[in-house]
């Protein structure tokens, strides 16, 4: 599925979703382990995609090793996207695994 997500081809998503497709499964695109079709949509503007995704129970806040949706979607400087995120309740201070990470060795060094 992310293969459709990441090329931007909303009829296979919504193929895929209706013949069993998990939308919370973690793919393995290069540079994009761990990432769900979610991410995926973020991280590249797929706005349509992201709508329907979550019309389809996607985690708005879900998380990877990598980042949340909003931190790709501001990272691409998809702002579209991003608005889509927050009406959606989209918590903008949620840390992803390596975000807390790199935080706590900075205080980890500094003290």
């Amino acid at each position: 599925m992310q293969h459709a997500v990441f090329s931007g081809n909303l009829p296979v998503v919504r193929y895929l979703l209706d013949h069993g497709a998990d939308i919370h499964q973690q793919g393995n695109l290069e540079g994009h382990d761990g990432f769900t079709a979610f991410h995926t949509a973020a991280e590249k503007g797929r706005c349509a995609i992201a709508k329907f995704l979550l019309s389809r129970g996607a985690h708005v806040d879900g998380k990877s090793c990598h980042a949340t949706p909003v931190h790709l979607a501001v990272l691409g400087g998809h702002d579209s996207t991003l608005k889509i995120l927050l009406d959606h309740d989209a918590d903008v201070l949620a840390l992803s695994l390596i975000c807390w990470l790199t935080i706590r060795a900075v205080f980890s060094i500094s003290s």
